[in-house]
């Protein structure tokens, strides 16, 4: 066989020793273990569909430089035992999650439940708030009649006419709604702080982080009652101002600089004379101002 080979001219030899190596690159590939080459591929996945969303980077970047940043999560009911990369980075998770979690899986094994996910360590407060209401583990549910293995029998209680008062509820309150868990409770409690008082319960969209699906579930277990705290116009300082979350630093001063030019405020409605503010912003900020 040898001799045959010799016998072929060195243009052959050489196209016989390629097709060889090529043969055994591939040999060698299909040996490799899988979990490594599926953790590639899916990478390789998610390169694409990252150079698909460039607008959504430029845009996130602009966010974070501005003080901004808010996840964006787009989730659905999954199963995490069985999510794929590409699918986890669809529903909003980040590379740096993907990545832990599928570094870890192996360790692990399966997560049955939710307290066994928490107690993996994992995941971020944030990420375990998010994914909650969507994780499903009805596969390991015990099916000979007992209680089932999954977190759900472990949940406070989510009754259908619980209605909490978004203005005076605890955080222990809060997390009795469908979805929130303790970084969400906290958020929720922190922002209403922060804005005085909630006047409205569609402010909840403006928690951070806080998925449109959760908010959605919120709807009909949430009031909101009581008296919020307000800002004089004709008084208040631009740095104190500029503490609302709806009031940047330069629109303070603009609305300052404007009394101090025109004298004080004689209706909220001339707050539309000052650069930067619409009708949209004071519809927002009027349940907060006096005069």
């Amino acid at each position: 066989m040898l001799k045959q080979f010799l016998e072929y001219s060195p243009s052959t030899q050489r196209g016989i020793l390629v097709l060889f190596i090529l043969l055994l690159g591939a040999i060698i590939w299909r040996a490799w273990p899988v979990k490594w080459r599926s953790i590639d591929v899916q990478f390789t996945y998610l390169t694409a569909i990252d150079a698909k969303k460039t607008d959504y980077s430029q845009r996130a970047e602009n966010e974070i430089s501005t003080g901004d940043s808010k996840q964006e999560w787009n989730l659905h009911t999954f199963d995490i035992n069985y999510t794929k990369a590409i699918d986890f980075r669809e529903m909003g998770f980040s590379k740096e999650f993907i990545s832990r979690w599928f570094s870890k899986k192996g360790e692990i094994g399966f997560v049955k439940s939710y307290e066994q996910l928490v107690n993996s360590k994992i995941c971020t407060s944030e990420e375990l708030d998010a994914m909650r209401p969507f994780l499903d583990f009805s596969r390991y549910e015990k099916r000979n009649g007992f209680a089932p293995v999954s977190e759900q029998q472990n949940e406070p209680p989510k009754l259908q006419n619980l209605k909490i008062n978004i203005n005076t509820a605890s955080i222990d309150e809060l997390k009795k709604l469908k979805g929130i868990g303790d970084g969400f409770a906290n958020r929720i409690a922190k922002y209403r702080d922060k804005l005085g008082g909630y006047h409205s319960v569609g402010q909840l969209h403006e928690v951070y982080g806080l998925p449109d699906s959760v908010y959605q579930n919120l709807l009909n277990n949430v009031v909101c009652d009581g008296t919020i705290q307000t800002i004089n116009l004709n008084i208040i300082g631009s740095a104190e101002l500029s503490n609302h979350p709806y009031v940047s630093q330069k629109l303070a001063e603009r609305i300052v600089n404007y009394r101090t030019q025109h004298g004080k405020f004689n209706s909220k409605e001339e707050l539309l004379k000052v650069y930067g503010i619409d009708k949209v912003w004071l519809d927002k900020m009027s349940p907060y101002l006096t005069l």
